[in-house]
């Protein structure tokens, strides 16, 4: 079974993931990255050449394929939950985990970043407004939650060790 790590943008999915994988064994990949290794680009000269739904299409589709794989840790995107079928795919594979912080600490992470289509323009405000829209579709893909707020990443990664 995986263990599927979902949440905002700066909620520590990518780096949980890389350390839960080094504490276990077991093998670890990010979606945005393998999203972006296949199509030799960054996801934001996709978002902006083709739009968010040709992102998610390539999305659903590395989300399939790994959910078809060995058993890993998989961080997902911050808006991987907002199709109906990777939501299923993870649930049916293993085990989701929301990794939450609020969007005051999300904006301090994530202070400066460039890379962040979804966020241009907004910050902290911009955060709780997807968190709110977000939220139901967080709900419904979660069979866990935990808050990565004022935590360390090696304290929340020692935490998830009991999925595997």
């Amino acid at each position: 079974m995986h263990v599927w790590l979902i949440g905002m943008m700066g909620s520590g999915k990518t780096t949980v993931g890389a350390l839960l994988s080094d504490r276990t064994g077991r093998p670890f990949h990010d979606v945005d990255r393998t999203v972006q290794d296949r199509l030799g680009t960054s996801i934001q000269a996709l978002w902006e050449r083709e739009g968010e739904d040709a992102f998610r299409a390539v999305e659903a589709a590395v989300i399939a394929e790994l959910a078809a794989g060995e058993d890993a840790i998989i961080s997902t995107g911050g808006g991987a939950i907002l199709r109906k079928s990777n939501r299923e795919a993870m649930r049916r594979t293993g085990t989701v985990v929301w990794l939450e912080a609020e969007p005051a600490i999300l904006a301090a992470r994530l202070h400066g970043a460039t890379d962040r289509p979804v966020l241009a323009g907004g910050g902290e405000a911009r955060l709780a407004g997807l968190i709110t829209e977000r939220l139901p579709a967080y709900e419904a893909a979660a069979h866990e939650r935990v808050n990565t707020g004022e935590r360390a990443p090696g304290e929340v990664a020692a935490e998830l060790e009991h999925l595997l």
